[in-house]
């Protein structure tokens, strides 16, 4: 196959042989556009390498990307990003940043502030990081492979998003702080190690709004001499169901969990190791009930009477009137179990169904036939449906021999995640 350079004053044609332009014009806007979206990129090797300090503060200039090649110390000095800043290294073993300060951050930024695989590293006093985004509704932290050896790791005010990607928080002086409002905070593949009284990995400030979610996942807390891992008061506004903690293990001994609950409807804890697991379950029951449900007709459903009482351990389900209702945003299937012992005139059959918002759940019918005691136990109804937001369970029962009453003597209803 013969292959010809190319000639960039040939023209472009369109489908019907017309000339468009010229290559030449046609690359030259190409390059316009990917110079555009270009950012300036500073390889940085010694503090010299930066723009001149000026009272102890280095600016970065808007859309600047600082390339870390090597350990460089700020020697006390701090950096102030204008506007959109990327700082990356070629990986954090063998790029950092650190400096000696006595308050403040010793990187500053309001706007988009991206971080890759670097170190960072301070005083005890300071923070490595603050980004304050209440003046620019674009800021973000969008952070991947990023170590925090020393100081406080981060103070994060009102940011669209966090995005923390394969993380080292390696005993630190203190973990992330966060203030105001957020989006998203998804942290993921991160280690958290964190030891000391008065220390937090991640501590939000009881102000906080959430509008999205908080997701932690495949993460590890290692948490000892009375720090804490997460704290998230409960003050704090969030969705329910969006505080989500996933595949995460804690260990060390100390306080791993603060505020918020694994039985919280904010909550979604699953699959982790150290802590309690959210689950979403509900049960009530009924002892020794002498009420009749009034049957109007044979044949003719009606629900089950009596004071039914609900278990202190249910989670994302409310209790009211023999009624089982979700509580939860999130829409799942759900296992229903029934056992009842009832009373009936003798050899009347009886049956029993489980309804959902007043409706049969279908397969869920069962009959009994009173015996020469007039009495029946453990009769078994069991079913399964999708629950959301206030969709409801009940059991309904009717006799299908005749108009004769029935007393449902101890009965229960279990719903269980499936």
């Amino acid at each position: 196959m013969e292959v010809r350079p190319i000639d960039r004053n040939q023209p472009v044609v369109d489908q019907i042989g017309r000339p468009k332009q010229n290559l030449q014009i046609f690359c030259d806007q190409v390059k316009k556009a990917i110079d555009y979206f270009t950012i300036p990129e500073l390889t940085i090797s010694s503090l010299d390498d930066l723009p001149a300090p000026s009272g102890g503060v280095i600016t970065i200039p808007n859309d600047t990307c600082l390339n870390i090649a090597g350990h460089i110390n700020l020697q006390g000095n701090r950096i102030i990003c204008s506007g959109v800043c990327v700082i990356k290294g070629s990986n954090a073993e063998t790029a950092s940043i650190t400096s000696s300060l006595s308050s403040g951050a010793m990187i500053y930024s309001e706007s988009i502030l991206q971080l890759r695989d670097i170190t960072l590293s301070t005083s005890a006093s300071a923070y490595c990081v603050e980004i304050d985004g209440t003046g620019d509704p674009l800021a973000v932290a969008d952070w991947f492979g990023v170590n925090f050896t020393g100081g406080k790791a981060a103070k994060l005010t009102t940011l669209g998003n966090v995005i923390i990607v394969l993380m080292g928080m390696l005993s630190p002086d203190n973990g992330i702080e966060f203030y105001g409002t957020f989006g998203t905070i998804a942290l993921t593949e991160t280690l958290f190690s964190i030891s000391g009284s008065g220390k937090t990995a991640l501590k939000f400030d009881a102000g906080v709004t959430i509008s999205r979610r908080i997701r932690v996942s495949f993460s590890a807390f290692v948490v000892s001499s009375s720090a804490v891992g997460i704290d998230v008061p409960l003050s704090v506004t969030i969705p329910d169901d969006t505080y989500i903690l996933f595949f995460c293990n804690f260990a060390g001994g100390a306080t791993y969990t603060s505020g918020y609950t694994y039985t919280s409807l904010k909550s979604r804890w699953y699959e982790n190791r150290g802590i309690n697991n959210t689950y979403r379950a509900g049960e009530y029951y009924v002892e020794n009930n002498a009420t009749a449900t009034v049957i109007g007709g044979s044949g003719t459903y009606v629900k089950m009477a009596g004071t039914t009482t609900a278990l202190a351990a249910n989670s994302g389900f409310s209790h009211a009137s023999n009624r089982l209702t979700c509580t939860s945003i999130v829409s799942k299937l759900y296992d229903i179990k029934a056992v009842i012992t009832f009373t009936s005139t003798v050899g009347n059959v009886i049956a029993f169904k489980i309804y959902k918002n007043g409706t049969e759940i279908l397969g869920s019918k069962v009959r009994a036939t009173a015996n020469a005691a007039g009495r029946e136990e453990n009769v078994g109804c069991f079913g399964f449906t999708e629950l959301g937001l206030n969709d409801y369970i009940e059991i309904w029962v009717t006799n299908e021999t005749a108009a004769n009453n029935v007393v449902g003597v101890d009965y229960s209803l279990l719903v269980t995640e499936k």
